[in-house]
């Protein structure tokens, strides 16, 4: 197995659309051509930004050049240090085999805890190296024209990428709806209580204002047996309405004790949570180190 030099590199014809500045003495660096966001959306060149990426974010580039490999060349695509040192970390590295033609892509992860990172159309991503050797009995070609190229990676990120790497975003949300359906579920049940409580208020206080008043005037007999009849009313509704607010008093204190439980639920998970970040925290930094590592 042979190292090419990248005046053979040239010399064959390996690489479409090259920029002579990307040639290096035995590799050539892949330049940015097509950004995807996470959602599969493509970041046009129009805007005249870089595609700013988030802590945590993930997007996949495309190359602008395309390669075409004959029975005899592989090439071992591998990720460059400066990108790691910038926070930009390249997660599609490996061994592209005789007989491939077309763009190469990478999805590439914002290391960084804190900052930004931007990406840019030009930018530098993948180092590749091309090594000739013999040819193999299950040598294969498959070649892909770059729109179709691109239309299947916007079609596998939109059902496969989350905005962020771990799916830390999935994660998340599916916390937020799960607390939020409990924790809605009793403030509907709070809400049903309070507004019967309202509803009823004015026909208790309007019964005990009616007997106030019966109570000190005189009556004729015609009719005492109607106000008794009144009386023996207002009576059963305010046994109703002591029941009623007795039942009330006991869902206030379910509801109470629930809220605390599910608070102190809520923290708990929160904090299990947290450690779970810093652990994924820590093993993208020790990740990063093991790359730039093993690329010096």
């Amino acid at each position: 197995m042979t190292l090419l030099r990248s005046e053979e590199i040239i010399q064959l014809g390996l690489i479409a659309d090259a920029e002579d500045n990307s040639y290096k003495s035995t590799s050539y660096d892949l330049t940015v051509g097509t950004i995807l966001n996470h959602k599969g959306e493509e970041h046009s060149r129009e805007i005249g930004k870089p595609f700013r990426l988030p802590p945590g974010g993930i997007a996949e580039v495309i190359s602008a050049e395309t390669i075409s490999l004959p029975s005899n060349i592989s090439v071992f695509a591998h990720l460059k240090t400066t990108l790691v040192d910038m926070g930009k970390f390249s997660m599609n590295v490996g061994i592209i085999d005789p007989g491939w033609s077309g763009p190469i892509s990478s999805t590439i992860l914002n290391l960084s805890g804190r900052d930004e990172v931007t990406i840019d159309f030009g930018e530098e991503f993948l180092r590749l190296a091309f090594f000739e050797h013999e040819v193999s009995s299950k040598y294969e070609e498959k070649s892909v024209e770059r729109k179709k190229y691109i239309l299947n990676k916007k079609q596998k990120i939109h059902h496969v990428f989350g905005e962020y790497f771990f799916g830390m975003d999935t994660i998340l949300a599916k916390a937020r709806e799960e607390i939020g359906q409990i924790f809605g579920k009793r403030t509907r049940t709070f809400l049903t209580w309070i507004a019967l409580v309202l509803a009823a208020s004015p026909f208790l206080i309007w019964g005990y204002e009616q007997i106030f008043t019966i109570n000190r005037i005189e009556l004729s007999g015609e009719y005492r047996s109607e106000v008794e009849r009144a009386r023996k009313i207002n009576s059963e509704m305010g046994a109703a309405l002591r029941q009623f607010r007795t039942q009330y008093d006991a869902e206030m204190k379910s509801v109470h004790e629930t809220n605390e439980a599910l608070t102190s639920s809520f923290k708990a998970q929160i904090n299990e949570l947290y450690l779970e970040l810093e652990k994924s925290n820590q093993q993208l930094i020790e990740l990063k180190n093991d790359v730039k590592n093993s690329a010096n």
